[in-house]
């Protein structure tokens, strides 16, 4: 068995907007922002609410960086789907979960990973277990 491939950081799978995220909140978050508001034009408050659709998706303190960087400005959410595809492979989802997650086809997400990792992925497990 061959040793296991390094993946690229996500951070190169994104682009200049996307990165201009993740330098305010960092990578992972930067993924779970899109993966929550992706399409999405937030207006970002200043001093965020308690009660706001971001902090009780993200917390407060990811709202509130985006707040001292972002504040009273329209922030476009991008979609990222390679990026957010491959941070949730990376969580360790199961490739129909990431395909039902981001309402694609499992073999464009396949597909898609395999164009990001490089290779085929031979471990893949095509079916769910139904006894997890």
């Amino acid at each position: 068995m061959s040793p296991p491939r390094k993946l690229p950081p996500l951070r190169n799978l994104m682009d200049a907007g996307h990165k201009r995220i993740a330098d305010v909140i960092g990578v992972d978050a930067a993924c779970e922002l899109s993966l929550h508001f992706g399409g999405e034009r937030l207006l970002v408050a200043r001093a965020p609410q308690p009660h706001s659709r971001l902090v009780k998706k993200l917390g407060m303190p990811v709202a509130e960086q985006l707040g001292a960087f972002f504040g009273k400005e329209h922030l476009d959410v991008p979609l990222a789907t390679p990026v957010v595809a491959s941070y949730l492979d990376r969580r360790g989802l199961h490739r129909n979960e990431i395909a039902r997650i981001l309402k694609r086809g499992r073999n464009q997400i396949r597909t898609l990973l395999m164009s990001i990792h490089g290779h085929k992925d031979e471990m893949e497990s095509s079916q769910l277990s139904l006894l997890d």
